[in-house]
């Protein structure tokens, strides 16, 4: 596997496992979203997205450690529509094996924050409530208020990313909810300018493209589109 920026060069091999729309999970624990852009028998040469901001957020606030929530087919994650929508959270599939499909639905519809799921053509959403006591700080973390997250809130989430990714991407989290003056060090230089005290260090949730009803109104103006 090759990188080059946000491009990945993978050989016949690493292609037999991957396909158009999947995400890759890197040896950091960062998940990208792969886009074919051309191939041949030797090579295939794909485009990268990372997954969005809340995915390490939310996932610890809906399953605890023993559900199976088939974390490896899991695309992405979306939170609802600030005022319309927001105490949910949306979690992407891909429509590719019914098998799958057939043990998410029920392991999910036994989850007693699962609300409904909604079917695209090549993947499948599943829509879930936050549960109260995730509450506070689930709107904390939209509001971008990372560093006034509970301890237990912290720990939990802390907790989730040290068991599924390792330390490298915990101690990233840990220097977020913390304010690390390292860690706000490195942004300011990355920017070229200073930050405020009062300024946390990680996207705001509600304010980046995270919300399913743009990723929503996105995939059906490209379904329009392809079908004009």
């Amino acid at each position: 596997m090759v990188f080059d920026k946000n491009l990945i060069s993978l050989n016949r091999y690493e292609k037999a496992s991957m396909y158009d729309g999947e995400y890759l999970t890197l040896p950091s624990g960062l998940k990208f979203k792969c886009d074919i852009i051309w191939e041949d028998n030797l090579e295939t040469l794909v485009k990268i997205e990372e997954v969005n901001y809340s995915y390490h957020m939310v996932i610890p606030m809906i399953f605890n450690s023993s559900f199976d929530y088939k974390k490896e087919h899991l695309i992405n994650t979306y939170v609802g529509l600030k005022e319309v929508d927001e105490e949910h959270v949306y979690f992407k599939y891909p429509m590719v094996d019914k098998e799958l499909i057939s043990e998410l639905e029920a392991n999910f519809t036994t989850h007693p924050c699962f609300v409904e799921n909604i079917d695209f053509n090549d993947f499948i959403v599943y829509k879930f409530k936050v549960p109260e006591k995730w509450l506070d700080d689930y709107h904390l973390a939209l509001e971008g208020k990372y560093s006034k997250i509970s301890k237990v809130g912290r720990n939990t989430i802390l907790g989730y990313i040290r068991n599924e990714y390792g330390s490298e991407l915990t101690k990233k989290f840990e220097n977020i909810f913390s304010k690390s003056l390292k860690l706000k060090q490195e942004i300011e230089e990355k920017i070229g300018e200073k930050l405020p005290v009062s300024a946390e260090l990680y996207a705001i949730l509600k304010e980046d493209l995270l919300c399913f009803s743009d990723f929503y109104f996105q995939h059906d103006l490209n379904t329009i589109l392809k079908s004009a």
